[in-house]
């Protein structure tokens, strides 16, 4: 079985579309997985 982890890292190097995420926990996610990300947006809570 994968891991839903890796398979997502995976799927952010191989593929050149758009992908939108979004946390509300950005300091739970680690370094490897910021690091596949070519732009990060961030929106201050109201």
């Amino acid at each position: 079985m994968c891991n839903p982890i890796n398979y997502l890292l995976q799927r952010l190097e191989a593929d050149r579309g758009l992908e939108i995420l979004a946390t509300n926990l950005k300091s739970y996610l680690d370094r490897a997985f910021l690091w596949r990300l070519r732009f990060i947006v961030n929106f201050p809570a109201g």
